[in-house]
């Protein structure tokens, strides 16, 4: 088989659908089968090339949140009619299959893969879960078969739309022995050190509820691990990382495959898995094959992954969840017994073995029956081992090898398989020839409606102007009196809504319009000009009546309830948040451009004067609290002085401003006296001891009148010398200078003693002085630490008091600072609000233009009128080609088409007219010849003919062909029984006031046989009158002796008999008759009518001989009209 797969972004993305389709894939490929994937081109790869045996096809797309995956399948949808052979087209998800028709419209056996509810992600706007709620029902309709990953889903679609959906799992190839703690060790992890999440992060994986019960836990052991990272243009990643808050036992990994995915699940502790929507989650099944004990929410399909051995708790509570964690860490053992017996469940129920083997046999219902019938291709046998394939998400493609597309993978034979017959594109072309004048029609109607939409609406115009809202106002103040809120993304969720209804609160709406005075126009301004509510006034009067009438209330006012001027402001008022961003845009849309500038200008300074006002009432609010707390504290703090001056007065308590009493202070002068006397006496007994005799010599030396004597006393030795080398030391002069010497020695002597001995007794008193006061400062110190503690006795009470006291007056003095601080706060212009964009007058009108209201009536025409057409025709398809009707049929043979002739309406059989049409006589011919043929020979006896419907060319038919049985020279009877809508007589010009009726109620005063005029040897018996019972007429004995004396009266029968379903009169027909001729009409008769005509026809024993396709259009006609041209060309000649 050949299979492509459509709705993957991309063999190395992250995601369950790509894991899926590429583990699928390649097993596929194993088993012998051509798999093709369609991906979105990127750089790395811009053109085809094989990976792991699959063809992959890269397809350009647009890199859009919405579109981008919408027009990669829109895309994969039209390629693949360039490569023949297809068998299936396996769409994955319900969005994607929405386009399943255009494959099937080309013939190809499509499916689609359902892996969950995708309007369930709260990632998706209201816009895009309705559009993926209207393809979950189409696609029904659109695709040949489903399937889904999950029972939950098989029962959800069995129960909402009566399909049986095909049940196949997501698969998983588990690894028995665990991987070496090598590529995550560089994070600090060893075994069973942290609990682990794997997955994409996006809300409605509530990842936040994991890391908020994990800071709850009470001094967790463990660390938190997250593996997986966000989408382009997702801030959930970022906001997680800030909840998380910086804390080093979070650890984010982002991306992670391969070996090193599969050591994080290895070594986990636990694995988490906190979403509230899934389909089947891969991630949770990949831990539990690696024997990982595993804890998820309670939505259906972790239910069913887990089957009761793990753990479960309440979706979004996180309270919850912390207890699931702190009871898993606090039993090992408990935890180890879970991942055991998960790991068996995952080897029991959910391997890629099993799950291809499924797909196989899925698939082969695109097959003919003659290719596939007993013999279901098998997988190989070399998958059976649990480590045949390596755990992983998404293999790294540069690592696969890369083939030229113009050469398949070696050693496959792909020309083996039988591919799925293709209808071609003709088919539905003609089906939309065939309803041309409808489409048309419709086309022009709604073209003409668009415009009168466009002629009768009032023009009107939109101003914008864009707000940006901060979470804090800007703080010109460090004391403003916003306070700054936690960066928590759930709080600015909660903030900007908040914002978002205030913008369109009932309240601002009243100011703005009283503002601007419009409450008049609002109520006065209408959505169209006058002449279009000529036609919408009475339908609302005609509407108002008909619930009046059918309503049991006879008291009840159905006049149309008033309309406030607010509620008609509100719906003309548009906010658009720009995402990713704080600036929201405020659009007002109004019949007046200068009305809709002022409107928007008025909100915007509605909302900021709101936002002001908001603060200045919020510190009004403030002023007046601190206004009581202060007289509060202004009573406390003077009873508080009161009874401390009480209290001090009565103790004889001083208090000083250091807060210490005054003989604390004394004390501490005094010791400070002590300590420096104390220091004084040592330093004098010190030098008294040590130095007394040597401290009087140095003074001696030091006294300037010694000095003075020793100078004179040199200067008579040095004269005594001189003069000793001229006179004798007995001279006089000598003796006298010798005197003078003696007498100042003797001087000096004196003076030295004398000073010395002064100097000792000074140091002695000074040794006693410092004694003395030491002593005294001794005795004073002890009397004051008596007093002091004698003091501190009575200043327990007194300490009390002024700690009251200190702690009123720093209570008063704070009040009174934040009062001043509001104040100053109330007056300052800031706040959160400010305008970026202010609004202008709009200079176009809304809406397109006239010929843009024709374009898109015209296209929309087309589009809708040819989309009801081809639903019609999927839903309920009409038989247009030879090969649908040879289809229906079976074992029947296609006898011949019969073509159109625009003859055929009128009442003369074709065969009487002057000129008959050539073409039409060789497929009667044809036709006639063909029941010999399929009647072992010989043209049946009695021949029955009749269809599905009425309206299929049935009579004519019969006419013609009885016509052209009596020109070869047979002796035919044409027999009307159809009872209830005769039309035989009509072809032949006949009376039916006689006939059938009559002989079969047993009335006939004579033969109901009639000749036609001009043909001798046809007999024709009209219907006659009608009867209440047809079917009990038709089922007497009558019918069959009438019969029996035809059979050997006439070498021909022919029998109009009435249409199959709806009526027993064929079938009673059919059983009495040598064979049965089943017309189909071209482009009316449905496929199912004609099936169900068939099996009616079988379960009355009829002789079914083959069947006729009438009305075919000449040029789909299998008739050559070279021959019969030339023939009328001979006739005319």
């Amino acid at each position: 088989m050949k299979i492509a797969y459509i709705a993957i972004k991309g063999i190395d993305r992250i995601g369950g659908v790509e894991t899926y389709t590429v583990e699928l894939g390649r097993r596929l490929v194993d088993a012998g089968h051509q798999v093709i994937v369609y991906t979105a081109k990127t750089p790395e790869h811009p053109t085809p090339f094989y990976y792991q045996g699959m063809r992959i096809i890269p397809l350009r797309t647009l890199p859009h949140k919405y579109f981008e995956k919408m027009l990669l399948v829109i895309h994969a949808s039209l390629h693949q009619f360039s490569i023949n052979g297809i068998d299936v087209v396996h769409y994955h998800a319900v969005g994607p299959s929405l386009f399943s028709f255009l494959p099937r419209l080309g013939g190809r056996y499509t499916v689609f893969q359902s892996h969950g509810h995708e309007w369930e992600r709260s990632s998706w706007n209201g816009l895009a879960r309705l559009f993926f709620h209207i393809s979950e029902k189409l696609t029904f309709w659109f695709a040949n078969d489903a399937t889904a990953v999950s029972r939950t889903l098989r029962e959800y679609y069995g129960k909402k739309y009566h399909k049986d959906v095909t049940y196949i799992p997501t698969g998983i190839t588990p690894r028995l022995h665990p991987a070496k703690l090598d590529k995550i060790a560089r994070y600090g992890v060893t075994t069973g050190s942290y609990i682990l999440y794997v997955g994409r992060l996006s809300l409605e994986k509530r990842v936040h509820d994991l890391i908020q019960a994990y800071q709850q836990l009470e001094q967790p052991r463990v660390k938190l691990v997250i593996v997986g990272s966000a989408r382009d243009q997702d801030p959930y990643g970022t906001e997680l990382k800030t909840l998380a808050d910086t804390n080093p036992n979070i650890i984010f990994t982002g991306a992670v495959y391969g070996e090193a995915l599969a050591e994080w699940y290895n070594h986990a502790y636990v694995y988490v898995l906190p979403s509230q929507m899934e389909g089947l989650p891969i991630t949770l099944l990949e831990a539990m094959s690696l024997g990982c004990c595993c804890i998820a929410s309670d939505i259906d399909a972790n239910t069913e992954a887990l089957d009761g051995k793990g753990i479960l708790f309440p979706t979004g509570n996180s309270a919850a969840l912390r207890e699931r964690l702190q009871a898993a860490l606090d039993d090992p053992a408990h935890v180890a017994a879970i991942g055991t017996t998960l790991h068996q469940h995952v080897l029991n129920h959910y391997t890629w073995t099993q799950v291809t083997q499924q797909f196989i046999q899925f698939y082969q219902k695109a097959l003919p029956a003659t290719v596939h019938k007993g013999t279901v291709t098998m997988m190989k046998g070399n998958d059976t081992s649990p480590n045949a394939y390596a755990t992983n998400s998404v293999p790294v493609v540069h690592n696969a090898p890369h083939i030229v597309l113009a050469d398949p993978p070696p050693g496959r034979d792909y020309s083996t398989y039988a591919t799925a017959p293709n209808i071609p594109l003709s088919h539905y072309w003609s089906t939309l020839r065939q309803h041309a004048g409808a489409i048309l029609l419709s086309t022009a109607a709604i073209t003409a409606l668009m415009l009168a939409l466009a002629a009768l609406t009032n023009p009107t115009y939109t101003a914008k102007s864009s707000v940006k809202i901060e979470t804090t106002a800007p703080k010109l103040l460090e004391y403003d009196v916003d306070t700054a809120r936690p960066p928590s993304y759930i709080d600015e969720t909660v903030f900007y809504n908040t914002q978002y209804k205030m913008l369109r609160s009932r309240d601002l709406a009243t100011e703005v319009i009283d503002t601007l005075g419009i409450r008049d126009t609002l109520l006065q301004e209408r959505a169209f000009k006058e002449p279009a509510y000529w036609l919408i006034d009475p339908l609302k009067s005609l509407v108002g009546d008909v619930r009046h009438l059918f309503s049991g209330d006879t008291e009840a006012v159905w006049d149309t309830p008033q309309v406030s001027a607010e509620e008609i402001f509100l719906e003309h008022l548009t906010i658009n948040p720009v995402r990713n961003s704080r600036i929201i845009d405020i659009h007002y849309t109004a019949t007046d451009p200068a009305m809709a500038r002022d409107v928007v200008k008025s909100m915007t300074d509605v909302f900021v004067q709101l936002q002001q006002r908001g603060k200045q009432q919020s510190a009004e609010q403030a002023k007046h609290f601190l206004d009581k707390q202060i007289d509060a504290a202004r009573d406390k703090l003077q009873s508080s002085e009161a009874a401390m001056i009480r209290y001090a007065r009565a103790k004889n308590i001083v208090d000083t401003n250091s807060d210490e009493s005054i003989i604390a202070k004394n004390l501490a002068d005094m010791s400070k006296a002590h300590m420096a006397a104390k220091e004084k006496r040592i330093q004098t007994q010190s030098l008294y001891n040590s130095k007394g005799k040597l401290s009087g010599s140095l003074n001696v030396d030091e006294n300037p009148l010694i000095q003075e004597h020793k100078k004179e006393l040199g200067k008579l030795e040095s004269t005594y010398l001189a003069n000793l080398e001229l006179f004798k030391p007995d001279y006089p002069s000598m003796l006298s200078l010798q005197e003078q010497i003696n007498s100042r020695k003797a001087l000096i002597a004196k003076e030295s003693d004398h000073i010395s001995a002064s100097t000792t007794n000074n140091m002695k008193a000074s040794y006693e002085a410092a004694m003395a006061e030491e002593s005294k400062l001794e005795n004073e110190i002890k009397l004051l630490e008596k007093e002091l503690l004698q003091f501190r006795d009575d200043s327990i009470g007194y300490a009390n008091l002024k700690r009251d006291v200190d702690t009123s007056r720093s209570l008063y003095d704070g009040l009174l600072q934040r009062l001043k601080e509001i104040s100053v706060v109330e007056t300052a212009q800031t706040g959160s609000v400010s305008v970026v964009d202010k609004a202008i007058l709009p200079s176009r009108k809304d809406g397109p233009s006239y010929p843009k209201y024709a374009l898109l009536g015209l296209l929309s025409g087309l589009f809708l009128s040819a989309l009801a057409v081809m639903m019609r025709e999927t839903v309920q398809p009409k038989i247009r080609l030879t090969a649908d009707l040879q289809d229906i049929g079976g074992k029947y043979q296609v006898l011949h088409s019969l073509p159109f002739s625009k003859h055929l309406r009128g009442s003369t059989a074709e065969l009487l007219r002057k000129n008959p049409n050539p073409t039409w006589l060789d497929a009667l011919r044809y036709l006639k010849t063909s029941l010999v043929l399929a009647n072992n020979g010989r043209f049946p006896q009695i021949l029955h003919l009749t269809s599905a419907l009425p309206g299929e060319g049935k009579s004519t038919t019969a006419v013609n062909l009885a016509l052209m049985l009596a020109n070869t020279g047979n002796k035919v009877l044409l027999i009307d029984a159809d009872l209830r809508k005769p039309t035989v007589h009509k072809h032949l010009e006949l009376d039916n006031s006689y006939g059938l009726t009559h002989y079969l109620t047993g009335t006939a005063s004579e033969s109901p046989l009639t000749r036609v005029k001009g043909l001798r040897l046809l007999f024709v018996i009209c219907a006659g009158p009608a009867v209440p019972d047809p079917v009990e007429a038709l089922s007497g004995t009558h019918m069959q002796t009438l019969l029996n004396k035809s059979r050997e009266v006439f070498d021909y029968v022919i029998i109009d008999a009435p249409p199959v379903l709806g009526m027993a009169d064929s079938l009673l027909l059919a059983n009495r008759a040598d064979g049965t001729l089943l017309i189909a009409a071209n482009n009316r008769s449905s496929k199912q009518d004609v099936r169900t005509a068939i099996d009616c026809l079988e379960k009355s024993h009829g002789k079914i001989l083959g069947l006729v396709q009438n009305m075919v259009p000449n040029k789909t006609s299998n008739t050559t009209s070279y021959y019969t041209d030339g023939r009328s060309m001979i006739a005319h000649a």
